[in-house]
Formats: C-alpha cells, sequence, structure tokens
C-alpha cells in the first residue's frame, strides 16, 4: 500500500488521468444503458429488415442518393420532427414492425433515435450500430439512386 502511495504522489498527472478515463467510461455507459432505443449490428438489421422493419436514413438527401439500405425513405436527421407524422404513416402500412434508423456511422443518429423514441410510436426504435459504414463493411448492397 506504501508504493501505491508513493506512486500516486510521485506520478499524479498519469493518477488523474486515470481516475478521469474511469469516470468517462462510467458516465459513457451509464448514458448508453438508459437510451430509448438499442443499437443493432448490420447481420441484425438484416433480419429485422427482412422481417418488414420500417428503415428511415437520417443522411443529407446527396449521401442517401450515393447509396442507401433497400426500402429505407431518406428523413435527414436534422429535421426529423418534420417527417414524424410520414413516419407514423410508415409504422402503420408495416403493422407496427419496428423502426430501424441509420447515419453514416451511428453517432449522429443517436439525438433522432432518443427524440422518435420519446414520440409515443408504438415500436421499438433501433439504431444501426456503426451505421453505413459498418453496413458496407459486411459487404451488404447499397442501392444507388
Amino acid at each position: 500500500m506504501e508504493k501505491l502511495l508513493e506512486f500516486a504522489s510521485e506520478h499524479t498527472i498519469l493518477v488523474l488521468a486515470l481516475v478521469t478515463v474511469f469516470v468517462l467510461f462510467v458516465f459513457s455507459e451509464i448514458r448508453r444503458g438508459t437510451r430509448p432505443f438499442r443499437d443493432v449490428e448490420p447481420g441484425q438489421a438484416t433480419r429485422l429488415i427482412n422481417d418488414g422493419a420500417v428503415v428511415v436514413d437520417l443522411r443529407q438527401p446527396d449521401a442517401y442518393r450515393n447509396g442507401h439500405i433497400a426500402g429505407a425513405a431518406n428523413y435527414p436527421g436534422d429535421r426529423i420532427e418534420a417527417h414524424v407524422d410520414d413516419i407514423r404513416k410508415r409504422l402503420k402500412k408495416a403493422h407496427q414492425q419496428p423502426l430501424l434508423v441509420y447515419c453514416d456511422t451511428g453517432m449522429t443518429s443517436a439525438r433522432p433515435a432518443t427524440w422518435l423514441a420519446r414520440q409515443e410510436l408504438g415500436v421499438e426504435v433501433i439504431n444501426l450500430k456503426g451505421g453505413v459504414t459498418a453496413w458496407q463493411r459486411e459487404n451488404l448492397p447499397l442501392k444507388k439512386g
């Protein structure tokens, strides 16, 4: 124990860095655990799509045109509120299947996914972990146009 205290007193910056990383890790895990949506890998996403999930591409229209998951509707994440009625209609037609959302990397879709999950759509909101990047890494097809 003495050596540990001696090390800590001689390497204050290292100890502070370790504590900071630990606190950030705990905060990140708590935040991830309280999100109102869940993440899925591309393989799980394909099963959801095959089972009838409603797919929403949250990227900008030019990115959507360059390649998107087949059957995905394009509603940019920064304007998702304006499209919630269209999403509700799609969900109703799909007989309340889950809503799968994605972006380029799976990071920027978190905010719109949270917002959608709080809209009481009556379905589970699911985020594609890693977004289109992960989809392509798995050699899954994208539709152009």
